[in-house]
């Protein structure tokens, strides 16, 4: 209560800034593969659930909430809707909490955090596409990760135990939730070693906390068939990947720097450089590099901030190597260029670094210009993605409403459905069928794609097709 009581203020503007960003998603519905765990097979059977089974699944927590969330919800999709956004809030504010308490400056953490919440190219994603199990797989785990991260520091400051227990024990329920969390260990380990280079930590301490962590997490991520993409390992995978390196560094280049810029500077060359603007990437990581480098100078005669500086960047090279092998390098940024999946991570280390360079190179003395100057900043930012944000939206606002109208067609039709029910309709709007499988044991086998070919007895069975976003039921 003290936290809120002290940072009212701050927390009202993430959630103002929040609801800017992202309010069209409380108006959406999940659209492709974002029903995957309203399906029977996703969600989770109580009866035979063992401590194996949860550490082997790979996303027990979204099995768990759409198990508790789906017989209250039913197919009132907007609820959905409203807790992811609540989930999006909570991140958010522990993400601000977790820096004011590492850098004792509510404007840099407040910075930081309007970075994160409106990054477009990390983002929009996980939030704003549509594709709910990708958002339920990788976002309600940063909450214990922040949290756990905070901790490691607090533990190597306060040489106090304790904090450490605390750390990798909400380490651990963050990978027991999804194994993406593991996405973050290079942070768990480069921290505590670079508190040792700088003589804060003794050997004991950071062989201990590495190995701990190293070790929990190849033990959890072991029993997951997906650990190991295409069934070869690390040393297999760079054998096997050719131009492996420009993958790696291009992740910086495409997510620590605007595309929009990247993409004006394309257009402007002579010739104009196509998509991906592959000659355009190793210039743009150089220039990152610069302004790290010039952070850097800055930031040094702070030890403490230096050292939580230099582990975020340092960070960056292994998540991305992370990111191609467990995608496989696919998608990579030698082949897609701007908002994807794999800069989710990069967002959020970027939101912190951009947040601590600015705070190194304006706060002065007059805190007023101070705060005038991140508010011009701040501003920029959020126009320059916003308006990204909003207009990639509406390009693919079709398959949600068609998505939405469909449900909203099926509610007064849905007493009627039975295990014998045939739904015959368009592919487009049959992505909603584990929803009606899950609530009203539809076999999955009794979802029938429309098309000319398509015959069908009208015995139980229902047929829909639709017309611009208009949906059409053939009684």
């Amino acid at each position: 209560m003290k936290f809120f009581k002290k940072n009212i203020f701050q927390i009202l503007i993430i959630i103002f800034i929040s609801l800017l960003t992202w309010y069209k998603i409380l108006f959406r519905v999940p659209t492709g593969e974002g029903y995957y765990y309203f399906s029977k097979s996703n969600n989770i059977d109580f009866i035979h659930l063992t401590f194996q089974s949860i550490l082997r699944s790979y996303d027990f927590f979204p099995k768990l909430i759409f198990t508790i969330l789906i017989p209250i919800f039913k197919d009132n999709i907007s609820c959905y809707m409203y807790f992811q956004f609540f989930i999006m809030i909570s991140v958010y504010l522990t993400f601000y909490f977790v820096l004011n308490k590492i850098f004792k400056d509510k404007v840099q953490s407040l910075l930081s955090t309007i970075f994160f919440i409106s990054n477009y190219v990390g983002q929009f994603t996980m939030i704003g596409q549509g594709d709910y199990q990708r958002f339920i797989q990788r976002v309600p785990n940063l909450v214990p990760t922040f949290i756990s991260f905070l901790f490691l520091v607090l533990f190597i400051r306060n040489k106090n135990p304790k904090y450490w227990v605390y750390s990798f024990a909400f380490y651990l329920s963050a990978m027991i939730m999804s194994h993406y969390t593991s996405f973050f260990l290079p942070l768990f380990i480069i921290l505590p070693c670079m508190y040792f280079i700088t003589r804060k930590l003794s050997l004991k301490k950071t062989f201990l906390s590495v190995t701990f962590f190293t070790l929990a997490t190849f033990i959890i991520t072991n029993t997951d068939p997906l650990s190991k993409p295409a069934n070869y390992s690390i040393l297999q995978f760079i054998k096997r990947t050719p131009r492996l390196i420009e993958m790696i560094l291009y992740q910086i280049s495409v997510s620590g720097f605007p595309v929009q810029f990247t993409s004006f500077l394309a257009k402007h060359q002579i010739p104009p450089i196509q998509i991906p603007y592959i000659p355009l990437l190793f210039p743009i990581f150089i220039l990152i590099g610069i302004f790290l480098y010039l952070g850097y100078l800055k930031i040094k005669r702070n030890k403490d901030t230096l050292v939580i500086y230099l582990t975020i960047i340092l960070s960056l090279f292994p998540i991305s190597f992370l990111t191609m092998y467990a995608y496989n390098a696919i998608p990579n940024p030698l082949i897609n260029f701007g908002e994807d999946r794999i800069y989710f991570i990069h967002s959020i280390l970027f939101a912190i670094i951009w947040g601590m360079i600015i705070k190194a190179f304006l706060k002065t003395k007059n805190k007023i210009r101070y705060i005038v100057v991140v508010c011009i900043v701040t501003l920029f930012f959020l126009l320059q993605n916003i308006l990204t944000i909003y207009s990639e939206m509406d390009k693919i606002a079709l398959p949600s409403t068609l998505a939405k109208n469909f449900i909203q067609t099926m509610k007064p039709l849905s007493p009627a459905f039975n295990q014998k029910t045939i739904i015959i309709a368009p592919s487009q709007l049959l992505v909603t069928k584990f929803l009606y499988e899950n609530l009203y044991n539809i076999p999955l086998k009794n979802f029938i794609t429309l098309d000319e070919t398509t015959s069908y007895n009208l015995n139980n069975t229902f047929i829909f097709d639709f017309k611009g976003d208009k949906i059409i039921y053939e009684k």
